[in-house]
């Protein structure tokens, strides 16, 4: 698949997560990092050592040059940016995984509770579209492991004792939805 494609198959599945009944009525947006997700993920605010200090543009150039068929959504409700997240898919397609995930650190975002939910749930489309096993979310920080347990991640990465994943198969026949 070309760069045009992974792109239209990214749009495709951030589309089908946006109709979800719990997302819909919401006015929900998954688009790929741009310039203004960019902007706006630099005003948040993040209580006292929450936040994560990426260099989103750094990272982001990386991905685009060298993942074509990379994970990259920035997450919109209401025209405020709630989410961002940028992975890469494995060497064969067995695991679709983050490598970075940050949502917005204002208690009041219109998607709080929800911007992991969501990225699961895109995760997941995409790894049934790519024919990938797996999804994953890479060096997880441990106050969030817990979370993520609850949604089916196990600790550790089946193919790799060695690497700090969290990994859960992907249930290909059972609908995913946001809750």
């Amino acid at each position: 698949m070309n760069s045009q494609k992974y792109r239209e198959l990214r749009q495709l599945i951030s589309e089908t997560v946006c109709q979800l009944p719990a997302l819909d009525a919401r006015n929900v947006q998954i688009r790929e990092i741009d310039h203004l997700a960019l902007e706006s993920q630099t005003q948040w605010c993040h209580a006292e050592g929450q936040g994560i200090g990426w260099d989103w543009y750094e990272i982001m150039m990386l991905y685009r040059r060298d993942e074509v068929d990379r994970v990259d959504m920035a997450i919109w409700a209401d025209e405020i940016l709630t989410g961002l997240a940028l992975g890469k898919v494995s060497a064969g397609k067995l695991v679709v995984r983050v490598n970075f995930l940050e949502a917005n650190g204002d208690k009041a975002h219109p998607l709080k509770g929800l911007v992991f939910p969501i990225v699961d749930t895109w995760l997941e489309q995409y790894a049934v579209a790519l024919g990938a096993e797996y999804i994953g979310v890479q060096e997880p920080y441990e106050g969030v492991k817990d979370y993520y347990r609850q949604f089916g991640y196990e600790d550790s990465d089946p193919f790799d004792p060695r690497n700090n994943a969290m990994v859960r198969r992907v249930e290909i026949d059972q609908p995913t939805e946001v809750e």
